[in-house]
């Protein structure tokens, strides 16, 4: 069974608080704590990874398709998004719900 560990560390700040997805495993007759995902300093604040599958469901083909990335550039630059130079090698999309806003990060 998984849940939540909080770890606080002393650093130049004062004390943080860090946040993990933990399992408990008996190994020679001991409970270990084996890590399953750091979550970061925010619990409600987490990273899901998605199959193609489900990232389609969301976001439609469109973004989704199996382009090169030089195909994935013209792409963008023909919506007027400037992209870097060389080739991208990963996109993050995020949406700001309240907000309504949406950026895309090109690496």
């Amino acid at each position: 069974m998984a849940y939540i560990r909080a770890k606080k560390r002393k650093g130049k700040s004062g004390v943080q608080t860090y946040y993990y997805l933990v399992e408990g495993q008996r190994i020679d007759g001991k409970v270990k704590q084996k890590v399953l995902k750091y979550l970061g300093t925010n619990p409600n604040k987490i990273t899901v990874d998605l199959t193609s599958e489900q990232a389609r469901a969301i976001l439609g083909d469109s973004i989704l398709s199996e382009t090169a990335s030089e195909e994935l550039k013209e792409n963008l630059q023909e919506m007027g998004i400037r992209v870097p130079e060389g080739p991208i090698e990963k996109v993050v999309l995020s949406i700001d719900v309240q907000k309504k806003l949406y950026s895309l990060l090109l690496m």
